[in-house]
């Protein structure tokens, strides 16, 4: 068991092979974006406190190689996420909480195989879980056991981004989730490794934690020990303990800021057992968010489990109670001579207890008795919004809300779940608002997550916008051998509409050098070995369509001045993905380039009929002008449609 949950994470990472996993798959109650792009995003990428990422593009690009998806409860309404390649996925339950601290690391070890990696805790991702508090975690690798357990958890989670469409927008959660579950999958029919610590995940439709965990020690605990931060009732904290039916019961309760121990005093204890009170040895003013039970047979066995379940009926899912929350538990069998929790701990002689009654739960906040689904989407410019019931549900009737997104109000209610706000943005804006409309008074405003759709990774803020002029200089002076690898540099220069500014009388237009340093394009990659799709994000073709892309959105050149040159070298890059259709992300890449030239067209089709231009003087006749330009646009798309040379017979002839 692991002390530092920092160094526990690190200590995971480093049994993959390059320091890092392919796949992070990360749960939480609260979540922190900020501390976590900071402090643990980059252990994930590889990088150490020694040796940090020295800018945020750098993480950016390491993160490229990994899939990372952080769970959370939609109810604690988390701050939106920064510019980072990692998806987010906010969840929530009617009658309960997604309360499991799970890390899930998958990928090629160094040891030459394929594994799973696992870390259960108590510990939000916070900073207040990952460096103030009093907290536990455990490791282990992934065996069968634990497989099972996971693929019920992602099954649930992909069910939740299938209902609120958070599918394939930043971070690909629908993608990550299945990527993984196909390496658990191979994990579930293999064997159990000896030695390793058995994981249980409560669900909603799954039977409760207190019947899975305490079942094999049931009757046969000499003395239990548990340390949880918050506490049902006394008569709900009978029962558990009645799962467990031990001779003597040690409570360690959570110290408050005002020195008293927070724990029901409703009721008698006598009803409890025979029950003493204890706290830490070590740094007793510390807060104690840990949460751990200790059970110890009469011949010296022990076990102990920890995890994200406080001591309450909603946590360990008793019959009767009115949430129940998810949850991640690991049960490990010990000597019991080491007792890993009740030696650190010493009996509280005349304990105060805190006035206010212990909470059920990680200070409850308020629910919405919905999930919210929004996201904007960069293609159409255009904000949705809309309710989903939760599972087995129905949405309630008669409730008006007010959704707020980037200075922009719209009305949504329950009878009519769905609204649209359109929106041109610059920036991504991550989060809205939205605020229940009473004819009496407003009620509760809740932060709600916006998806990302259809973004380039420039509009993300993953990296600097690419320059056209910039990339054609680059292609231009490289090494074949380099501009085969795929990745390209993000160093920035002038870009083609500052040229065409600084040259306001030029009509022409030097087609002779992009079209050469497309050529050398073509052929380096036809002749590329490094197994990369050409159409994958951050290659050479992605940063030409998107700085295409960013030139014609800024709208800062001359449009029918340059149209031409931008038509131009679309169909050349049209012709040069052609030659790799049956390449991976083809269909997405070609799509883009099929806008980009709809939306160039008109500009061609304006600068072709302009009065007392060549194309009109070699006519002749004015009022055939716009039938010969249709026409001549048409024998264009025809030549360049025509069949390229694909990519073997282009190395071939190289």
């Amino acid at each position: 068991m692991s002390e530092c949950y920092r160094d526990a994470l690190a200590e995971m990472v480093g049994h993959f092979k390059d320091g890092a996993p392919e796949i992070a798959l990360l749960t939480t109650f609260n979540f922190s974006p900020a501390f976590f792009e900071r402090n643990v995003l980059p252990l994930l990428a590889g990088f150490s406190d020694d040796e940090p990422p020295a800018t945020d593009v750098l993480l950016n690009e390491r993160l490229q190689k990994i899939a990372v998806l952080v769970a959370c409860d939609q109810s604690t309404q988390p701050e939106p996420k920064g510019d980072f390649r990692y998806g987010l996925l906010p969840t929530g339950l009617k009658d309960g909480f997604f309360h499991p601290k799970l890390i899930v690391l998958a990928g090629s070890l160094k040891d030459g195989s394929t594994g799973i990696l696992l870390s259960v805790s108590s510990g939000n991702l916070t900073l207040s879980g990952w460096g103030r508090n009093r907290e536990v975690v455990g490791t282990t690798r992934v065996g069968r056991q634990q497989a099972q357990e996971l693929l019920r958890l992602t099954d649930w989670l992909k069910k939740q981004a299938r209902r609120t469409e958070r599918t394939s927008g930043e971070g690909a959660p629908l993608d990550t989730l299945t990527r993984l579950e196909d390496r658990l999958h191979e994990l579930s029919q293999q064997s159990d490794p000896d030695g390793v610590a058995e994981l249980f995940i409560q669900l909603p439709d799954s039977s409760g934690l207190a019947e899975r965990l305490f079942a094999p020690d049931s009757g046969k605990v000499e003395e239990m020990t548990v340390v949880s931060p918050f506490w049902s009732g006394l008569d709900d904290l009978e029962k558990l303990i009645s799962n467990v039916k031990p001779k003597r019961v040690r409570l360690a309760p959570a110290i408050d800021r005002e020195g008293h121990y927070r724990f029901p005093q409703e009721g008698s204890l006598s009803k409890l057992g025979n029950v003493r009170f204890f706290c830490f040895q070590k740094d007793r003013e510390r807060y104690t968010h840990a949460k751990a039970i200790e059970l110890v047979s009469a011949k010296g066995q022990a076990t102990l489990c920890i995890g994200s379940a406080n001591f309450t009926t909603a946590a360990f899912g008793l019959d009767g109670s009115p949430r129940k929350n998810i949850e991640a538990m690991l049960r490990y069998v010990v000597d019991g001579k080491q007792r890993p929790i009740s030696s650190q701990l010493e009996q509280l002689k005349e304990p105060k207890f805190s006035d206010d009654a212990a909470e059920e739960g990680e200070e409850a906040p308020a629910t919405l008795p919905f999930l919210v689904e929004a996201h904007y989407d960069w293609q159409t410019k255009c904000f949705h919004c809309r309710l989903h019931a939760y599972d087995g549900d129905t949405l309630p009737t008669g409730k008006w809300y007010q959704v707020a997104f980037a200075d922009e109000t719209a009305t949504l209610s329950t009878d009519e779940p769905e609204t649209w706000i359109e929106k041109s943005l610059k920036t991504p804006r991550r989060m809205c608002t939205l605020r229940e409309i009473d004819d009496r008074e407003q009620g509760d405003e809740f932060q709600i997550l916006v998806d990302q759709r259809h973004a380039r990774e420039d509009q993300l803020g993953y990296r600097p916008r690419p320059r056209l002029d910039s990339l054609i200089e680059q292609l231009l002076w490289k090494d074949p051998a380099d501009i085969g690898k795929g990745r390209r540099s993000d160093r920035s220069s002038r870009s083609a509409a500052e040229a065409i500014r600084d040259e306001e009388t030029n009509t022409s237009f030097d087609l002779f050098t992009p079209l050469q340093a497309l050529y050398k394009l073509r052929q380096a990659l036809a002749q590329s070995a490094s197994g990369e799709s050409p159409f994958s994000t951050g290659g050479w073709l992605d940063g030409l369509v998107s700085a295409l892309e960013i030139e014609q959105e800024t709208k800062a050149w001359p449009q029918i001045r340059i149209a031409i040159f931008h038509y131009v070298l679309l169909w050349e890059l049209c012709s040069i993905a052609e030659a790799f259709a049956t390449h991976e992300n083809y269909t997405g890449f070609r799509t883009r380039l099929d806008r980009l030239i709809e939306t160039t067209e008109p500009y061609i089709h304006e600068q072709l009929r302009v009065e007392k231009g060549s194309f009109q003087r070699f006519i002749g006749d004015g009022d055939k002008i716009d039938n010969a330009a249709n026409a001549f646009l048409n024998w264009f798309r025809h030549e360049m449609k025509k069949q390229p040379q694909p990519a073997e017979h282009l190395q071939h002839d190289a």
